[in-house]
């Protein structure tokens, strides 16, 4: 049976009824999504979706109950739209070939900008420890093309990157169908960024969409949080528990990235910490953020650590590739919304600024894709149920 696969871009808050992740696990919410797409808006009743699928009224209500409280379908005389972009794979066959035409014009515009760019990262305060390659990886293809680049269009007017849903959570709800064609594509761009913040401190993890990053902050506490709703027939006391875990959780995240980066800037070993960090260190060592042979040695920092003073080189290099790059993607954006008209979208009347956003992260995700294939910027190694990704720790300031 046909489903839509959501993904979503922002905050989505804690895990609970009104979580993008929580909803789409719903049983039949995908193949719900998948008939209400597949159609014209406002066509289908819950008892037609009911007998597409094959269902009973009952699990159909249900599904179509949680997708109205997160605002991801609209009811109107009894039948229903879709609120988000979503790509089916006639979309996505549509749009593939023109993004990899254009990305790879953009990637060789960015290469023009090399040996300024290089430049510029030698006055980064931990450059020596990391290779020019995964550098201008977490540079580049995150912060500049996804981060900034998001920023950037979003004030000249092109394209959302806020939306405010109910339980006062800020996302944006992407859909993909759920087939190999589309998975084959989706999935594989380089354009996911996952980050766990608290305060000042900031773990990121960039890389594909293949599998749940276990070795990334993000991956492990949010996996937690979902196994204490789905893995217990009382729901409701693990949406009470996670509440609580979010405090929990906050405080962990900054102790640890304080830790990393006092390990970073001290040269220090595992004997010189009270037994309560030794902890912390045995975990940031398990994830794979720092290593060390034995209790005496020094222990080295695994990934790169932007501070607070990079900010100004790192804003000066995605100012100087946004630039250079802005023409031709403005251009991009505008065909598409004068011509494109038959895609899922535009047909459930989605807003186009919303779909831009998207839309950019399939382009940025060729272009990273073009980097990596010349050897631009570093590839990560695939690994089995995570995919590909490289982490890093930001200090926010």
């Amino acid at each position: 049976m046909e489903k839509i696969k959501l993904y979503h871009c922002g905050d989505p808050g804690a895990y609970d009824e009104y979580h993008p992740v929580y909803v789409k696990s719903i049983e039949y919410v995908p193949e719900i999504l998948y008939i209400i797409a597949k159609n014209e808006a406002f066509t289908l009743s819950t008892q037609d979706i009911a007998k597409l699928l094959n269902i009973e009224v009952k699990g159909c209500i249900k599904g179509l109950n949680a997708l109205k409280k997160i605002n991801a379908i609209t009811e109107s005389n009894g039948r229903f739209k879709l609120n988000f972009q979503a790509y089916l794979e006639e979309d996505v066959l549509l749009l593939q070939e023109a993004n990899k035409h254009l990305s790879r014009k953009l990637g060789e515009k960015i290469i023009e900008l090399e040996n300024k760019i290089v430049e510029k990262i030698k006055n980064l305060k931990h450059c020596d420890n990391t290779s020019i390659g995964i550098l201008l990886y977490h540079i580049i293809a995150c912060r500049t093309l996804d981060w900034q680049g998001l920023d950037y269009f979003a004030e000249k007017g092109i394209l959302n990157i806020s939306k405010i849903q109910p339980g006062n959570r800020d996302y944006l709800i992407i859909g993909y169908e759920e087939n190999k064609k589309v998975r084959e594509y989706s999935d594989k761009l380089f354009c996911c960024s996952n980050n766990t913040k608290s305060e000042n401190i900031r773990f990121s993890s960039f890389g594909d969409d293949q599998g749940l990053r276990m070795k990334g902050m993000r991956g492990v506490l949010v996996s937690y949080q979902r196994n204490l709703i789905h893995g217990s027939k009382y729901k409701e006391v693990g949406q009470a528990y996670n509440a609580l875990l979010k405090g929990f959780n906050d405080k962990l995240v900054k102790d640890l990235g304080e830790l990393l980066l006092d390990i970073a800037n001290k040269k220090l070993c595992y004997n010189q910490f009270k037994n309560e960090d030794k902890l912390m260190i045995d975990f940031l060592k398990v994830m794979e953020y720092i290593g060390f042979k034995d209790e005496s040695s020094i222990i080295t920092v695994k990934i790169p650590i932007f501070e607070v003073q990079d900010k100004v080189v790192l804003n000066e290099i995605s100012e100087m590739v946004l630039l250079h790059i802005s023409e031709e993607v403005e251009k991009a954006f505008r065909y598409i919304a004068e011509n494109v008209l038959q895609l899922t979208s535009i047909r459930h009347m989605v807003d186009i600024k919303d779909m831009a956003n998207e839309i950019w992260h399939q382009i940025f995700g060729e272009i990273n894709n073009y980097l990596m294939e010349v050897g631009f910027i570093a590839k990560p190694t695939f690994i089995e149920g995570e995919g590909h990704y490289f982490k890093a720790l930001y200090i926010d300031g």
